[in-house]
């Protein structure tokens, strides 16, 4: 935030993460922090991603309208050759749990945890966006909504 505030706004490498892959090999992911990032950036490849979940992308951007330059926070993560993926956060302008939940309705079709994401949406902060491609993965959208803290308390007991 301080870079920001004193005029910073280009592009920067936020973090370098190293992944351990099925095969053994591991890969290294670099996160690029595109701050204040206009809708005409961040928009497009979350578009892509959705339309490849085969999820609405006008009910998207309609239940994401108050994301913009000043509330969205874009990185993008690349690993030449291996992945080409963004993350979105939406916490400064987090989207109505009602839209999303309507937008994300045509997954319920699939299974029951798809099921459960779109009942969880109904009531939880939608947190992130992420999506692209990967060598591994293919193709995907990924949906971060916040767990409220005793529940996630609950879940981290239960792993111990």
């Amino acid at each position: 935030m301080a870079r920001v505030q004193a005029g910073h706004t280009t592009s920067w490498p936020l973090y370098r993460g190293f992944k351990a892959l099925a095969d053994g090999t591991t890969r290294q992911d670099e996160y690029i922090c595109l701050p204040i990032a206009p809708r005409a950036v961040f928009w497009p490849p979350m578009a892509k991603s959705i339309r490849a979940a085969g999820l609405d992308t006008e009910q998207a951007e309609q239940a994401c309208a108050a994301i913009d330059s000043s509330t969205a926070i874009f990185t993008q993560t690349q690993a030449q050759g291996q992945r080409n993926s963004w993350l979105t956060t939406l916490r400064r302008a987090p989207p109505q749990p009602a839209a999303i939940a309507n937008w994300l309705a045509p997954l319920a079709r699939h299974d029951e945890a798809a099921k459960t994401l779109v009942t969880s949406a109904a009531r939880r902060t939608l947190v992130h966006l992420a999506g692209g491609e990967d060598r591994t993965k293919g193709q995907f959208l990924t949906i971060y909504l916040e767990s409220p803290p005793a529940e996630a308390l609950h879940s981290l007991r239960a792993l111990m």
